[in-house]
């Protein structure tokens, strides 16, 4: 995966469709070639990294108590920015 000049990188938001942005959240990335990534949400609700991680991938989402996973089945960029992949935590 690659997004802009990081190989990962997104927004958590607080509803599936948007809205506000949840910050203080971690993100485990677990690529295809089970290599781990974990990243933490900043004060924006965004995280990045440079660290590599293989399409396709599982996205584990958590601040305790609450806890999701998502299919991240493509590091295109406009997978997240048209919407129709997003992260989010209630």
């Amino acid at each position: 995966m690659r997004c802009h000049h990081w190989t990962v990188a997104g927004t958590l938001y607080a509803a599936s469709g948007g809205g506000s942005v949840v910050s203080g959240a971690t993100v485990r990335l677990i690529g295809s070639d089970e290599q781990i990534v974990d990243v933490a949400t900043g004060p924006d609700g965004s995280f990045s990294s440079l660290e590599a991680v293989a399409s396709p991938a599982l996205a584990l989402v958590s601040r305790c108590p609450e806890t999701r996973i998502f299919d991240v089945t493509s590091g295109t960029c406009n997978r997240c920015h048209d919407g129709s992949m997003p992260l989010w935590l209630p």
